[in-house]
């Protein structure tokens, strides 16, 4: 099958699930004689949007005219984008090349922009500009500028930020201004999504800022579980005075749902504000958090595979279900369903990056591949 935006007019999942419990086998030379009439057995995902989406970059550009500035502010708005782009794919260490490579005309690898907040006078445009490239285009460029990187995102990791001020440790408090901090996060530009919690009379009940420093195990997994993370960050700030100034201790404790632990320690110091203060450590691990992730899933552009997946198929609508799955994920670059029966389906996964990428890529959409028998089974909770 291959996607596209065209309507085709197909039975409800609903109803052909009522005919595959009933009847199987006729199903199956119903679904055959349909898939071969009307479809070729290819599918070719639809990237995910959120990987090579930047969103909110703002412009404010004066020209001869209105028209003019809006043209300009697009083009601009498109380079930068564009630039942004291959930092968040790519390892720190090559991003101060990225800001010397010439980009001849970054509207060729864009797919579609969008525009909000739009303002104009007589000489000035101002937007917000959300831009959508073509991620065949970025990775060959990547690919040619012999930069690698990583397209994989991470599944959301759960942020509970602690201080302390005067002795007394915080957590739910509403004044907690490093908390404040992490709602800054653009997740459009990052491979690490992450989520900050409600803060619910239950939350407060169930972890404390005395059981988040001190790691307890158990009321972190409940919290984690609620928001569906794949992971939990405690990063806990406190500032204290010195000669030169406020200086901000950071100890970010990083708990994996397998129940390793890794500590980040760093130190901050600055004559400004404590907020100042705030927002450099959060960019400390931020970064720290991003270069860990890349570097565990990092692509090499001649890398690329194929691998045959055996897929439990107990009903169309799970089918259905595995084919949105699959095209949520950037280094899977087609599938073909090779065969099936009434009990499983032998798929065709053509892929960009090594084995071992994919492997952890489907691991972040809860695919998990096991091999059984001297095949690769998948299983899937969807």
């Amino acid at each position: 099958m291959i996607y596209s935006n065209k309507k085709v007019c197909v039975p409800s999942c609903a109803l052909l699930n009522r005919y595959w419990l009933a009847n199987k086998g006729f199903f199956l030379l119903y679904a055959l004689f349909f898939v071969l009439t009307f479809t070729v057995l290819t599918v070719r995902p639809v990237q995910a949007a959120d990987v090579f989406t930047i969103e909110g970059v703002s412009v404010d550009v004066r020209d001869q005219s209105a028209a003019m500035a809006r043209k300009e502010a697009h083009k601009q708005a498109q380079e930068e984008a564009l630039r942004i782009l291959f930092k968040k794919l790519t390892l720190f260490q090559d991003h101060a090349r990225i800001d010397t490579v010439e980009i001849q005309d970054a509207a060729v690898y864009v797919k579609s922009i969008e525009v909000a907040n739009e303002r104009t006078s007589g000489y000035r445009y101002l937007a917000d500009i959300t831009v959508s490239f073509n991620s065949d285009s970025v990775r060959q460029f990547l690919t040619f500028n012999k930069l690698d990187y990583a397209e994989t995102q991470s599944k959301p990791i759960l942020i509970l930020p602690v201080t302390a001020d005067a002795g007394k440790i915080s957590l739910w408090q509403e004044t907690n201004a490093w908390a404040a901090a992490w709602k800054g996060h653009n997740e459009s530009r990052s491979l690490v999504p992450l989520i900050l919690p409600v803060g619910t009379l239950e939350e407060v009940r169930t972890l404390s800022a005395e059981q988040a420093i001190n790691g307890d195990v158990n009321a972190l997994q409940i919290l984690a579980e609620k928001y569906k993370a794949g992971a939990i960050m405690v990063p806990y700030a406190e500032i204290s005075e010195s000669r030169t100034g406020p200086v901000l201790n950071l100890v970010a404790d990083f708990y994996g749902l397998s129940g390793q632990k890794q500590t980040l320690s760093q130190s901050f110091s600055g004559a400004g504000p404590a907020d100042l203060l705030y927002d450099q450590a959060f960019q400390a691990t931020i970064e720290a958090l991003e270069q860990r992730w890349k570097l565990e899933n990092l692509i090499s552009g001649s890398q690329s595979g194929e691998i045959i997946v055996r897929a439990p198929l107990p009903s169309l609508e799970q089918w259905v279900k595995l084919q949105k799955v699959f095209g949520k994920i950037g280094l899977i670059k087609e599938f073909h369903l090779k065969s099936f029966n009434k009990d499983y389906a032998d798929v065709t996964i053509i892929h960009t990056g090594s084995r071992e990428s994919l492997l952890k890529a489907l691991r972040q959409v809860d695919l998990n591949l096991r091999r059984e028998r001297g095949r690769w089974t998948l299983a899937a909770n969807l």
